[in-house]
């Protein structure tokens, strides 16, 4: 029975030692998980924060879009207009085409800008 004992002892010793290494092993398996989720987490907050950054220099951008789309266009019409009126051919004027060319760009800009806003 004495040798039976000692078989019984060194099996509990053994199933002890791979319970704490288990044991072990599941801490660190979290202790990854809470390494991982901390650095996810930080990369979450600088994601919103850079968001947060660009939606302003978004809104910004926008309104001075808006404005100068806006302001251009209407100085734009009055001045074809005011050529007709005055017999000049604006298809000579390489500034025309410019301008109608940076409206149009402006125009996608305030789009594009709008959309991330949103």
């Amino acid at each position: 029975m004495n040798t039976l004992q000692n078989v019984y002892d060194r099996l509990s010793d053994k199933t002890e030692l791979a319970k704490h290494e288990v044991e072990l092993a599941s801490i660190n398996d979290l202790k990854k998980i809470i390494e991982n989720g901390k650095s996810i987490y930080k990369n979450g907050v600088q994601f919103v924060d850079k968001k947060d950054a660009l939606k302003k220099e978004a809104l910004n951008l926008n309104g001075h879009a808006k404005a100068l789309l806006s302001g251009g266009q209407k100085y734009l019409n009055e001045f074809l207009s005011s050529a007709k009126e005055l017999g000049i051919n604006i298809n000579q004027i390489k500034e025309v085409q410019e301008v109608e060319d940076i409206l149009g760009v402006l125009n996608t800009i305030e789009k594009q800008t709008s959309a991330f806003i949103k």
